[in-house]
């Protein structure tokens, strides 16, 4: 699993808007949550922050739950949980 990533944008104050808004659901850089529960908050904020699904929350296999979504500027994310 990829533990960092470095995302463009072509108008960096809506891409401030939108993670500062989002990730103070985590608290850090990563998309790690700490639950389930989390991924399912995580990926709800960014598609109410104006992100597009790319996938709802749900089991992926082997323990890995998470959900994707795109941000503002079409770049993919991934909130996951591994039980």
């Amino acid at each position: 699993m990829v533990g960092h990533v470095t995302i463009g944008t072509n108008d960096f104050q809506r891409a401030a808007a939108f993670y500062d808004a989002l990730l103070t659901e985590l608290g850090m850089i990563a998309l790690v949550a700490s639950s389930q529960e989390q991924v399912d908050k995580i990926h709800a904020k960014a598609l109410a922050l104006g992100g597009t699904d790319e996938g709802k929350p749900g089991p992926r296999g082997d323990g890995f739950y998470g959900g994707y979504f795109r941000d503002l500027d079409g770049n993919k994310l991934n909130a996951y949980f591994m039980a």
